[in-house]
C-alpha cells in the first residue's frame, strides 16, 4: 500500500509542540482526503473527502498501519502504529528532507568562496576573497598548500574536506 502527503505544507512558525502543516492525502495513487496538524502538540486529523471510495482507501490504509510494528521507545514503552503515526512520520520526513535540502544550498553558495573541512555535525572553512574557480584556474598549488596546513592542524579528528568542487588531486 502507497500512502503519500502531496500539496504539503508546512508553517514552522505556527509549529509550537509538532508540526504545523496541511496536506492532501493520496492512498495508491488517489486523493482520497487530506491530514492536517494545527501545530499545538495535539493529534493530526486525518479526513477523507466524503466519498465513499475516499472513505474507503482511508479505512484500509488504517487497518494497513495497525498491521505494521510498534514504535520502540526505550526498553518498556511500545507506541503502536496506526494511520495517524504513520502521517506523522511522512510529515517529519519531509520536513527534515527539506531543511537537509536548504542546509546543502547554503552549504553550496558557500563553497563558492571557501573550503569547507568537517564532518556531518559540524565545519571549519577557509575563506578566500576571490572564487574558488578562480584559484583553481590561476593558484591550484596555493590552494593546496592551504589545505595541507588546515588539515595537517585539525589532524586525527575525523575531519574531511566537503567541498563538491574541488577535485581530489588538490587535497589527496
Amino acid at each position: 500500500m502507497k500512502i503519500e502527503l502531496k500539496k504539503f505544507k508546512h508553517f514552522p512558525s505556527l509549529s509550537e509542540e509538532t508540526y504545523c502543516f496541511t496536506a492532501d492525502l493520496i492512498i495508491d495513487g488517489v486523493k482520497c482526503g487530506y491530514a492536517k496538524n494545527n501545530g499545538y502538540g495535539g493529534n493530526t486529523d486525518v479526513r477523507s473527502d466524503h466519498s465513499p471510495k475516499g472513505m474507503k482507501l482511508i479505512e484500509v490504509a488504517e487497518n494497513y498501519c495497525k498491521s505494521l510494528p510498534p514504535y520502540y521507545v526505550g526498553k518498556l514503552c511500545t507506541i503502536d502504529m496506526n494511520l495517524e503515526n504513520f502521517i506523522d512520520d511522512l510529515v517529519d520526513k519531509l520536513v527534515k528532507d527539506k531543511a537537509r535540502a536548504m542546509d546543502e544550498k547554503r552549504l553550496n553558495k558557500k563553497m563558492e568562496k571557501m573550503v569547507l573541512y568537517g564532518n556531518d555535525e559540524e565545519y571549519y572553512t577557509l575563506k578566500f576573497s576571490i572564487p574558488l574557480t578562480e584559484i583553481l584556474t590561476k593558484y591550484p598549488q596555493s590552494l593546496k598548500k592551504h589545505i595541507l596546513e588546515f588539515t595537517k592542524k585539525h589532524e586525527g579528528k575525523g575531519y574531511r574536506i566537503l567541498n563538491k568542487n574541488i577535485p581530489e588531486y588538490i587535497y589527496n
